[in-house]
């Protein structure tokens, strides 16, 4: 190219630089290649507009992708549900109970152990549902899926400190004013019990986390805020829980407040692993509370 004639194919082919710095190209020539074939998706052309070292724009799932996940996660417990108490019933030597015993007769035949199977296969069919939806499905890697950043020392130190002070908080709160009667309660009152909720509540923070923060929580932030995200996903999270507190509420608003907590902290470090840092320290430290407790009950 001379003078001041227009750019030809062969130009672009030569691989000449028509960025700004280079005086032949004009304002937006760094932006526009008359040669170029039409983008195939949004995606492409959005990505197309980027700066030269901005990150292309990444597809993340969206509100009807979560719905369908949701109602799976729930049709698979319901039906769970159901196969359990079957299977309660099919064991229970005195045949299928009347009907107003029927309740009492479920609940004193399921086990620990069974409890806690149940409850494993219902984490599993929960992260695969939302692995699917978060990572699968828009060909993105774990981590980049579920926002898994690395936290800064600092932040690190911020998240085991808040873990650490509200477990000390639900604790001091739960024996001042629990009546002990919720099914939580009942359940640890056992060694075999005290297991169980041992290995559930090493592994909650994990899969209740990609669910509630990985899954629902990005969807709400982007189409009515980060605020509101927040309060959505924390009463969500109670909700799920109220079925273990059941005859015992001053668990409720203890887990509202840690549900609000893990939504704040997942938006203010925009990385998935400080609500996981902060639930588990808080989980942990209430199973070694509980084991001290038996055994000091026990000496």
């Amino acid at each position: 190219m001379t003078g001041d004639s227009p750019a030809t194919e062969d130009d672009y082919e030569d691989g000449l630089d028509f960025s700004p710095e280079d005086p032949k190209a004009s304002s937006d020539s760094s932006k526009i290649n008359p040669y170029q074939a039409p983008a195939s998706s949004p995606e492409e052309f959005y990505s197309r507009q980027a700066l030269p070292n901005s990150e292309p724009v990444e597809k993340r799932h969206g509100g009807l992708a979560v719905f369908i996940a949701v109602v799976s996660i729930w049709a698979f417990e319901v039906i769970l549900g159901i196969g359990m108490v079957i299977y309660v019933l099919s064991q229970n030597e005195g045949g299928t109970p009347p009907l107003d015993q029927l309740e009492e007769t479920i609940v004193k035949s399921i086990t620990p152990t069974l409890l806690g199977a149940i409850t494993f296969i219902q984490a599993g069919f929960m992260t695969l549902m939302t692995w699917l939806v978060v990572c699968k499905a828009q060909k993105l890697s774990f981590k980049k899926g579920f926002v898994l950043k690395k936290l800064t020392s600092g932040d690190t130190f911020i998240c085991l400190a808040t873990g650490t002070l509200y477990a000390v908080l639900a604790w001091s709160v739960m024996k001042l004013f629990t009546t002990g009667e919720s099914d939580a309660a009942q359940l640890v009152s056992t060694t075999e019990g005290l297991l169980v909720f041992s290995c559930i509540g090493l592994l909650a923070p994990f899969y209740e986390e990609f669910y509630y923060r990985g899954l629902i929580f990005p969807v709400f932030q982007r189409n009515i805020g980060a605020t509101v995200s927040v309060l959505i996903t924390g009463i969500w999270f109670c909700l799920a829980h109220v079925p273990q507190l059941w005859g015992d509420p001053a668990g409720i608003p203890i887990l509202l407040g840690l549900g609000f907590l893990l939504g704040f902290v997942r938006h203010k470090y925009e990385s998935l692993m400080a609500p996981i840092l902060i639930h588990f320290v808080y989980n942990a430290l209430l199973i070694v509370g509980a084991w001290v407790e038996k055994f000091m009950t026990n000496v």
